[in-house]
């Protein structure tokens, strides 16, 4: 269960003052989980009595936090709480901190992937017609082909790189924007963002700080959630990355070459 209700109470001040309700406080009260049951996990998007960020964007830091990590393939759901807590925690300089009541008995992975299978990275191929006529050959039903054909719209907006060549963890790479061509991923993860780390999260908090502080990337950390994009090509597409679209690609197209 995620809960991302800690929001302030307007009235905290009037009731200390005009009610005389001591210790009336902002934020959501902690919540006693008692005999809750082997095999759960309650989290919640702030820590008890603390506030949970709005932001300014279609999602507050924690739940962009958590549809970051939430599908991460082959990471258990401890391990991408931990993320999201680390992400929101560094996203809101420390003034937020998720906080999570776990009862599991065992690892849960929400998203297993075989990382041994083939690996789908291109544009589109296929047109409408030719769907079509792939379905009176084949005998897939409609719904199908409509799947396959919004999946090869996705993959028609994932941008190119503009090298063919193989990319490496400390090697210039030529990505086709002008923003970080010429740069490593090593370079990279150590520059300032080009776009906000969460949605909506207000400029002076990330504006001129380092994406390696925000998200406490290593290499082996980067190879990890390169290896989700590489898995399923379609996702770097999912939210705005801090350096761009075409860094996902590259990341992707780096685990494909084993993390080198």
């Amino acid at each position: 269960m995620f809960l991302d209700a800690c929001r302030d109470n307007p009235l905290a001040d009037v009731l200390a003052k005009t009610a005389g309700i001591k210790g009336a406080s902002s934020g959501l009260a902690e919540i006693p989980i008692e005999n809750g049951g082997a095999g759960t996990l309650v989290a919640f998007a702030a820590s008890p009595n603390q506030l949970a960020y709005d932001g300014s964007g279609d999602h507050s830091p924690f739940t962009t936090a958590l549809l970051q990590h939430i599908g991460e393939s082959n990471v258990s759901i401890t391990e991408a709480m931990n993320r999201v807590t680390s992400d929101v925690f560094n996203a809101t300089a420390g003034k937020q901190r998720p906080w999570i009541n776990v009862s599991l008995t065992t690892e849960v992975v929400l998203h297993k992937v075989d990382l041994n299978a083939p690996l789908i990275v291109g544009e589109a191929s296929t047109r409408q017609a030719e769907a079509g006529s792939d379905a009176r050959n084949t005998g897939a039903s409609p719904s199908q082909n409509a799947d396959q054909l919004a999946l090869d719209t996705l993959r028609a907006k994932i941008p190119k790189l503009a090298t063919d060549g193989p990319i490496l963890f400390d090697r210039p790479i030529k990505f086709g924007d002008p923003a970080i061509d010429g740069k490593s991923i090593a370079q990279l993860i150590k520059s300032e963002p080009l776009f906000s780390p969460v949605e909506g999260l207000d400029k002076s908090v990330w504006e001129g700080k380092h994406c390696e502080t925000c998200h406490q990337w290593n290499e082996a950390r980067l190879c990890e959630q390169a290896k989700n994009f590489a898995a399923n090509d379609v996702s770097v597409l999912r939210l705005q990355h801090p350096l761009g679209t075409r860094f996902k690609v590259a990341l992707a197209r780096w685990a494909q070459g084993g993390c080198q």
